[in-house]
């Protein structure tokens, strides 16, 4: 009886969030150096904010972690944005459209996610899938 209890351990710190609100990344690399690609994220620990509306003022929809990249000026100057993004089911257009993000010929890339810490680096919300699958996979063959 102790051996699943040990083996869905593990699954459960997983999918186990600190509370309901979002946690995204929110900085501007234009007037933060530290928001840029490759992104630190254990020595930026303060740039981690939760998206709620007391702080980002809005109350309709529910929130997404967004990262874009621009190239802005003739010199192509990069400039890496993360922020906590409101969206709304009624919404036309989303956290990645031209109208919220300015000139789109500037836009290199932009990117939503919904889990907490997304917005990090390219690649590294999937870690938490390769935690997930192994224990999962351990638990179901210990049943």
């Amino acid at each position: 009886m102790a051996r699943p209890v040990l083996f869905f351990l593990p699954l459960l710190v997983v999918l186990v969030q600190k509370g309901d609100a979002l946690s995204c990344w929110v900085c501007n690399s234009d007037s933060d150096p530290s928001c840029n690609d490759p992104f630190d994220a254990s020595s930026n620990r303060r740039l981690l904010n939760e998206c709620d509306p007391s702080r980002y003022g809005s109350t309709r929809g529910h929130y997404v972690c967004r990262k874009y990249v621009k190239l802005v000026g003739e010199e192509k100057k990069k400039i890496v944005d993360r922020a906590c993004v409101s969206v709304s089911e009624q919404d036309h257009e989303g956290p990645c459209s031209a109208q919220s993000l300015g000139n789109p010929s500037q836009l290199e890339s932009c990117h939503t996610c919904n889990t907490n810490e997304c917005n990090s680096a390219p690649g590294l919300a999937i870690v938490s899938v390769f935690t997930l699958l192994p224990t999962l996979l351990i638990a179901i063959k210990h049943l």
